[in-house]
């Protein structure tokens, strides 16, 4: 009568053990890849948090993000300056009208601007301009490709608003792009001309 081999039994003991170690292992990848808790733990898949800037003149309010974007002080015929020290910046630019632009003018202001930023950005290429809407209304959305410090993404968001003339211009490093696009989108989107004076509230008896 033939006895077991214990060896035999020891190895197919320690392969399954093995197995069962790789399955586990297998499982408990798939389960973190997706819930990502490292990214949760950093705050890497965390939306930005915007608050609400308003123009003290209450000509217009725009989001901007708490933490990605820090304000500067304005100057010129800028109104407003968001910027970051890794050099993603949006600035709102305003010029008075003496009257609100006819419908023809309003129709002739793509081929205008356009040309005006091919002017100001000879070097900039792969030009691309359509209609965007925002809270203001719709406008006029001209992008293209630039060189600075090294590759930038360049967005001009021009609309008008009565005798009001905006010009919103965002410019951030390519290799940016894919954190700092939608949230330049988020503020022209949220760009909204003129806004209301806030209210005092009437003082209690």
């Amino acid at each position: 009568m033939r006895t077991p081999d214990r060896r035999h039994g020891q190895t197919h003991g320690a392969a399954a053990t093995v197995a069962l170690a790789v399955c586990l292992l297998c499982v408990g990848a798939q389960a973190l890849s997706a819930q990502n808790p490292f990214g949760k733990l950093f705050g890497k898949n965390k939306p930005p948090v915007y608050n609400v800037y308003r123009d003290p003149t209450n000509r217009f309010q725009i989001d901007y993000p708490v933490k990605e974007l820090h304000q500067l002080p304005r100057g010129g015929s800028s109104l407003v300056v968001f910027t970051e020290d890794n050099g993603p910046t949006l600035f709102v630019d305003y010029q008075p009208l003496p009257e609100p632009l006819t419908p023809g003018e309003l129709d002739a202001i793509q081929g205008v601007e356009l040309e005006r930023v091919k002017k100001a950005e000879p070097v900039a290429k792969d030009f691309k301009s359509d209609t965007f809407d925002a809270k203001i209304g719709r406008g006029l959305m001209i992008r293209y490709d630039r060189f600075s410090q090294g590759p930038e993404k360049a967005m001009q968001f021009i609309v008008t608003k009565g005798r009001d003339f905006f010009r919103i211009h965002c410019v951030y490093p390519a290799q940016l792009a894919q954190k700092y696009e939608p949230i330049m989108l988020h503020m022209i989107q949220s760009f909204q001309a003129p806004v209301e004076a806030p209210t005092t509230p009437a003082p209690k008896n």
